[in-house]
């Protein structure tokens, strides 16, 4: 069900590039240009990405990072979602309101 959140993440937004699952072992690309030059990560970068108080829009590179929490059956899933422009309070709110749920049924709230 992950795969569903990170597709209707990329849709939602045209802002996003690149998103990131697992602690950065599953990437998804988009058909978007990247403005990250570096195509190499360490797992620890994800790791402070979702230990930080500030949860959106975080430099990486020359990209932007965000991370978003689901609950997906009895687990927490974390998504990293990579973006070239700042994420604006709409952007933040509608990836947050998505949900499991909503995704299986095929409702996006755009």
């Amino acid at each position: 069900m992950k795969y569903l959140i990170v597709t209707y993440i990329a849709l939602i937004s045209k802002k996003v590039v690149k998103l990131y699952a697992h602690n950065g072992i599953y990437m998804y690309f988009t058909d978007r240009n990247i403005n990250r030059k570096a195509q190499n990560w360490r797992g620890l970068d994800f790791k402070k990405f979702k230990e930080n108080d500030n949860r959106y829009n975080k430099l990486y590179d020359e990209a932007l990072i965000s991370v978003f929490e689901y609950n997906v059956g009895s687990e927490l899933e974390v998504i990293f979602v990579e973006h070239n422009e700042k994420l604006d309070e709409d952007d933040i709110k509608t990836i947050c309101d998505l949900s499991i749920e909503n995704c299986e049924k095929g409702i996006l709230v755009l």
